[in-house]
């Protein structure tokens, strides 16, 4: 029998790449200074991400898998 993965479509995780590397972005870029400018820079490719996300339907991703049957 073939199991299924919950690993979502290649658009998603290109989405949610997108928004690690402006967490990341921003991380960096508090303890160097702070630099603010890079900060906003990294808060700016989340909300890309994020829109990215949206466009692609990253919330259609989900896994609907059969009820769980809790022996008793």
């Amino acid at each position: 029998m073939a199991e299924t993965g919950h690993g979502g479509r290649p658009k998603s995780w290109v989405a949610v790449g997108i928004m690690i590397l402006g967490f990341l972005i921003g991380g960096i870029a508090l303890p160097i200074g702070p630099a603010w400018w890079l900060f906003w820079a990294g808060a700016a490719v989340v909300v890309l991400g994020g829109l990215y996300g949206l466009a692609v339907g990253i919330t259609n991703d989900t896994v609907e898998d059969d009820p769980r049957v809790i022996p008793g």
